[in-house]
């Protein structure tokens, strides 16, 4: 016998065989007139029953009687073979993808090298006599329930297998090739899919809750409203994966690699994310809020309008990431890597910013009311539309920007960087600027009433007409009046 096929379970066979299946030999339709003319194949196949290498694509062959019959090599894809008669056809090498041969009669047929990939085998009546390859064979036995030994699903190969529908709870398929199956709306719950090739597989609406998928191989698979609470996807490639609606609360996908997935509408609960990699990822409108979500790469992901309050992001890396109107109110971003992302509109109200790197970002209408902002990298980046409020700028760089006009009433900006900076008609009325260094700084027509200069590096910086009212200075003196600007002509060096 030829090794590729596999001995059958006789027992379960006897079993599925003793299913009402009603076959009744249709009469025959050559005197029936149709209102449709048939194609020609179709018809020389009902007449005849020998069509090889006929196209039969999207035939609707439903309960039609073809016992015995030559398709050889037909193109029988997407075709209603429903409940068919096909006891003892010849199937050798035809293309069967995605055909329906639910209930259909197939005891005795040879489907030796037939490509099945996507068909619907559910209650498919075979014999000892089908000849089969082992893996359609597996396949038809996993979709009717018929046992089949552990040893004979570890690593074995399904893929383009239609299991959608049925209930594949506790199976172990460890190892197994699934790519591009359709497994959706199957219950999964607890399966050992542990190192699984899945990439393009359908899992939408699956039950995958508690199942095991670490380092399975997931890249572009649709996971779409699939629920994965409490599944174990550690170390899992997730790379361009669907899982829109998806329920990962308690999902553990440390590790994982999540670059360019798509995850909009997920609920995350619980989600463990340590160290995995999020590039590229969409996650609009997410909730992450809470989350330890340390050392993250979020390099290029849209995180527009997620919730990131409260949310630990040390070193987190997100260039440029999309935060437009996120929330990231007390989000923790110390050391975090902003360079070039979009934070326009977004709130950071009191959030932990320290040594994070914002160079060149766009935080145009962004709230920082309050944040910590101190040893910032601020270079390139503009803030004239920027809410600063009681922001501590301690020690940040924000050379050769332009703040003309802007608001920094009693600022903390001691020790930053300053130099080139352009504060033309500026508010720093009790700013602290000890220490600062106001090097080429222009100053023109600012409010520097109550500031506190001391200590401050001055070289070349401009202070014409600049409202120097119980002012401290570099050296430490008081420059009182009675709020009256510096004359027109006067510009103020101090080296």
């Amino acid at each position: 016998m030829n090794l590729n096929l596999l001995v059958l379970n006789f027992a379960a066979i006897a079993t599925l065989a003793q299913l009402p299946l009603p076959l009744p030999r249709p009469l025959p339709s050559l005197g029936i007139p149709s209102q449709t003319q048939e194609p020609e194949p179709l018809r020389e196949l009902k007449e005849k029953r020998i069509c090889p290498g006929c196209d039969l694509q999207d035939a609707n062959l439903e309960r039609t009687y073809l016992q015995g019959a030559n398709l050889r090599d037909a193109n029988l894809e997407r075709g209603n073979l429903r409940r068919a008669n096909l006891r003892e056809a010849y199937l050798r090498e035809a293309n069967l993808v995605g055909a329906d041969l639910r209930e259909a009669d197939l005891r005795g047929a040879d489907l030796r090298n037939a490509r099945l990939q996507g068909a619907n085998l559910k209650d498919a009546i075979i014999d000892d006599k089908t000849l089969f390859d082992k893996k359609w064979y597996t396949v038809w036995a996993i979709v009717n329930r018929v046992p089949i030994p552990t040893e004979n699903l570890n690593g074995s190969d399904l893929a383009g297998a239609n299991l959608s529908q049925i209930d594949l709870s506790n199976f172990n398929l460890e190892g197994a090739n699934l790519e591009g199956a359709n497994l959706a709306n199957t219950r999964l719950q607890n399966a050992n899919l542990r190192g699984v090739n899945l990439q393009n597989a359908s899992l939408s609406l699956a039950d995958l809750r508690g199942a095991n998928l670490t380092q399975a191989d997931l890249r572009q698979s649709q996971l779409n409203n699939a629920n994965l609470e409490r599944a174990d996807l550690q170390e899992a490639n997730l790379i361009g994966a669907n899982l829109k609606g998806a329920i990962l609360r308690d999902t553990n996908l440390s590790k994982a690699n999540l670059e360019d997935a798509f995850l909009l509408d997920v609920a995350i609960d619980g989600i463990n994310l340590s160290e995995a990699r999020l590039e590229g990822s969409n996650l609009q409108n997410t909730r992450l809020n809470g989350l330890n979500l340390s050392g993250i790469d979020f390099n290029r992901a849209d995180l527009q309008g997620t919730n990131l309050q409260n949310t630990i992001l040390n070193a987190a890396t997100l260039i440029m990431a999309n935060l437009s109107e996120s929330n990231l109110e007390r989000a923790v971003l110390t050391e975090a890597d902003l360079r070039r992302s979009d934070l326009e509109n977004a709130s950071l109200k009191g959030a932990d910013l320290r040594r994070a790197n914002l160079s060149g970002s766009n935080l145009r209408g962004a709230s920082l009311e309050g944040a910590d902002l101190r040893e910032a990298n601020l270079t390139s980046t503009p803030l004239r539309e920027t809410l600063l409020n009681n922001a501590n700028l301690r020690g940040a760089n924000l050379s050769n920007l332009d703040l003309s006009e802007i608001n920094l009433t009693a600022i903390d900006l001691s020790g930053a960087n300053l130099q080139g900076v352009n504060l033309s008609k500026a508010n720093l009325r009790g700013a602290n600027l000890q220490g600062a260094n106001l090097s080429e700084v222009d100053f023109t027509e600012t409010d520097l009433a109550n500031a506190n200069l001391s200590g401050a590096t001055v070289t070349e910086t401009n202070l014409q007409k600049a409202l120097l009212c119980d002012t401290t200075m570099p050296d430490g003196s008081l420059f009182a009046c009675s709020e009256q600007r510096s004359p027109d002509s006067t510009v103020q060096k101090h080296n």
